[in-house]
């Protein structure tokens, strides 16, 4: 009989070459795929991309793959405004640290197309990564090195941007005051130009009325700001005034409450894996509880606080504190192991924060708040020699009449374009659920006999023209559904495939184009008269969602249709 030899070394090697084997496959197989379809995206335009990438309906993963198809489309025509555009959009979407890479490729196209305006942005892009990843050392420089570009641009979007992330320095520095000022003027500006950073900077504002002890003013701004976040249907910022708001209710002796909204938030922020907030959090947990006199309460969110700085290395000066409570602790325990831990920690904390405030402040006051004093001095001198530089005025005056006619020119294309398309649009029958599964905030199912329920009103919601009532609302629609005005979001979300603002904006502007198309008496009605025919709260907010849904003006399109029926092409 043949005897086998055992040998576990050389089973380990042979399971091994086989894992690597079919690993490679995988991979390969999977680049495949991805070649082909960036492949199966050549000879799409630029105007094609842009589109796709502003529809929001991409998943990351398909998202990935129009990047670097708009990325090769891109390079090959040597475009580098399109070449840095693409670099951004990939960027969101690679792992944190990659992130730097593609940052620095973006620098790269930026500076090829020789634009201030995309330079100072591309470096932008590049300080706010290093402050998400908390180099603030790295991310100040970056803003000092945009701020220089952008500053002789006339993007004012860009500038506040600027201002906005200095003003997060100026917060962590502890100058309030500066901070309050610059998030109060980011305020105004992104209030009516973007949601996003109007709630953020909103968000900014009232810790640092924490922080000057103005406690009724940071209570004021968190409301505020839940209220706006319910308002412009952005429930994703709702967890970070709730979490403010309980570590304002801390300062005001209010312990209970401030745990409850301090855990509220807590399940938003480790799902975010906004290790730092979360950090900050188990802090003041435990600051309540060491408060209420529950020691034992209080030490696991202390020690928590540790497990992070451990993990990511980061803390800042307000958590210091948590190792002086935690080694008072141990002592008094006389546990000398553990006290000696948190000594320890206490070097390194300190050690983090000697390395990344001490050097920010200097850095600051030097290369930012001169530089901008400077500024000040040279715009003064530059108004006293205006008489002098008339000639030169006259010649940029010129040129830039000459560079508007030509973008008249090209946006007097694009609007001719976007006319006839609307011509040729016809209103869509609603859209069907293909799957009934409408799942709510917490991932689950919501019951499909509300789903069709709430499908059948909006039906007739739609048929009855309902949409056009001045007061309509999210609120009252959910009324009619008789749900919530959370499951009637999403199920719109869903089935309609854009939020319930959206939604209802599109259907009054759909009516109205129709409408102007079929009746000659409200192609000489004003835009405010169009505005409160199809239901609008402001003028403003009509001439805003006519943009957005027909992509030209509602002036702009009776003017077309009026020469259209002039010229005999329509009745």
């Amino acid at each position: 009989m043949t005897s086998i030899y055992y040998c576990p070394h050389m089973l380990n090697k042979c399971l091994s070459i086989l894992i690597f084997t079919f690993s490679l496959s995988c991979t390969l197989h999977a680049k495949r795929q991805s070649n082909f379809a960036v492949d199966s995206l050549k000879g799409k335009s630029f105007e094609y991309f842009i589109d796709k990438f502003e529809s929001d309906d991409l998943p990351d993963k398909k998202t990935w793959i129009y990047g670097e198809a708009y990325l090769a489309k891109a390079k090959a025509e040597k475009n580098w405004p399109h070449i840095m555009n693409a670099y951004k959009i990939i960027l969101h979407l690679a792992p944190r640290q990659k992130r730097i890479f593609y940052a620095d490729s973006m620098i790269f196209a930026a500076k090829h197309s020789q634009q201030d305006e995309l330079i100072g942005s591309a470096y932008l892009t590049k300080g706010i990564i290093y402050y998400y990843l908390k180099d603030h050392n790295s991310a100040l420089e970056n803003y000092l090195i945009a701020d220089e570009y952008i500053s002789g641009s006339k993007n004012p979007y860009l500038d506040y941007k600027i201002k906005y992330n200095i003003a997060q320095i100026k917060y962590y520095l502890g100058s309030y005051d500066v901070a309050v000022k610059l998030f109060s003027e980011c305020i105004n500006y992104f209030k009516d130009e973007d949601e996003i950073p109007y709630l953020t900077s909103m968000h900014a504002l009232g810790l640092c009325y924490n922080r000057m002890g103005r406690f009724e003013l940071c209570t004021e701004i968190n409301n505020r700001g839940i209220s706006e976040a319910t308002r412009l249907e952005y429930y994703e910022a709702i967890p970070r005034f709730v979490n403010s708001e309980g570590i304002n209710q801390y300062f005001l002796k209010n312990h209970q409450l401030s745990l409850a909204k301090l855990n509220e938030s807590l399940i938003s922020l480790i799902k975010s894996k906004d290790f730092s907030n979360e950090a900050v959090t188990y802090f003041y947990l435990g600051k309540n509880y060491w408060d209420l006199k529950e020691v034992e309460k209080a030490i696991p969110y202390f020690i928590k606080v540790d497990e992070i700085f451990k993990r990511h290395h980061y803390t800042r000066p307000d958590l210091r504190e948590n190792y002086e409570i935690l080694i008072n602790y141990y002592k008094h325990k006389n546990d000398l192991k553990n006290q000696l831990l948190y000594i320890d920690q206490l070097f390194l904390a300190d050690k983090f924060l000697d390395n990344n405030y001490q050097y920010l402040t200097e850095r600051l006051h030097k290369e930012y708040d001169t530089k901008k004093l400077q500024q000040t001095k040279d715009a003064i001198e530059k108004s006293l020699k205006l008489r002098n530089l008339l000639i030169y005025g006259m010649s940029f005056v010129i040129l830039m009449l000459i560079i508007l006619v030509g973008y008249f020119y090209k946006r007097s294309l694009h609007n001719k374009q976007k006319f006839r398309d609307l011509m040729l649009r016809k209103n869509q029958s609603p859209a069907k659920i293909p799957d009934k599964k409408v799942k709510d905030d917490n991932g689950i199912d919501i019951n499909p006999e509300v789903v069709a329920k709430v499908e059948k009103v909006l039906d007739k919601f739609e048929k009855t023209n309902k949409f056009l009532e001045k007061d309509i609302s999210l609120t009252k629609l959910a009324k009619m559904c008789g749900s919530n005005i959370v499951y009637v979001s999403k199920i719109i979300t869903h089935i309609k495939h854009k939020k319930s603002i959206h939604y209802i904006n599109d259907l009054k502007i759909e009516y109205i184009i129709e409408e102007l198309k079929k009746q000659s008496k409200f192609r000489n009605y004003n835009n405010k008269a169009l505005s409160e025919e199809v239901g609008f709260r402001t003028t403003q907010h009509f001439t805003r969602a006519f943009l957005k849904n027909a992509g030209i003006s509602p002036t702009y399109f009776i003017k077309e249709l009026k020469k259209e029926i002039a010229e005999g092409k329509m009745e």
